[in-house]
């Protein structure tokens, strides 16, 4: 077998959870580095939870910037409000 097509003996373990909120946290930081590029994304409000409570909160305004709530409103009781006010035609999808 050619030395490029070895395999490795070392496995990565990725956490699952940490890559997504690394992916959200890149897609808002990059809205904060380059405020003149012109890039879209619409991201539906995404709260990430750690240790059982909301941890961030991300969504997108309807310019497609993406933006994170006030650490102050990041609490059960509004997330519940706002995920039941906002009920989309499939409902609300969750991930756990």
């Amino acid at each position: 077998m050619p030395a490029d097509k070895k395999k490795s003996k070392h496995k990565v373990q990725i956490d699952e959870d940490a890559l997504y909120d690394l992916l959200y946290h890149i897609l808002w930081c990059k809205e904060s580095m380059y405020e003149e590029a012109d890039f879209r994304i619409m991201v539906p409000d995404t709260v990430i939870f750690r240790n059982g409570k909301p941890y961030v909160w991300y969504f997108s305004n309807k310019e497609g910037k993406v933006l994170r709530k006030k650490e102050m409103t990041l609490n059960l009781e509004n997330v519940k409000k706002s995920f039941l006010k906002k009920k989309g035609k499939y409902g609300i999808v969750a991930y756990y």
